[in-house]
């Protein structure tokens, strides 16, 4: 659910500052996700991947509430919020928040 969403709010807030870095901590066997893993995973889409085998991100949240959107303030290094699961429309409306007009 969440890829397909993200191809189309992509290129919809690129251009005002929406950047994309996906990570994965695991691959389908439950294994910790290599860089090779990340690449596959990544395909055609047109943000970052990166591999997180030591799964550091889960100090952010449980593995049982997958996924996890973070925003960070990039001029700051701050995480602005969090959105645990899959909520479009949040999603949409906290990129709206931080670089709508």
């Amino acid at each position: 659910m969440e890829k397909p969403a993200l191809r189309e709010i992509y290129p919809e807030w690129h251009d005002r500052g929406l950047e994309i870095l996906a990570v994965v901590y695991e691959d389908d066997a439950a294994q910790p996700a290599t860089v090779d893993y990340a690449r596959e995973d990544q395909g055609a889409e047109p943000w970052q991947w990166a591999a997180d085998p030591l799964a550091d991100v889960l100090l952010y949240f449980d593995r049982a509430a997958t996924p996890l959107n973070m925003f960070i303030d990039t001029e700051t290094m701050t995480i602005t919020e969090i959105e645990v699961g899959w909520n479009q429309t949040a999603v949409r409306n906290i990129i709206e928040s931080h670089l709508g007009s």
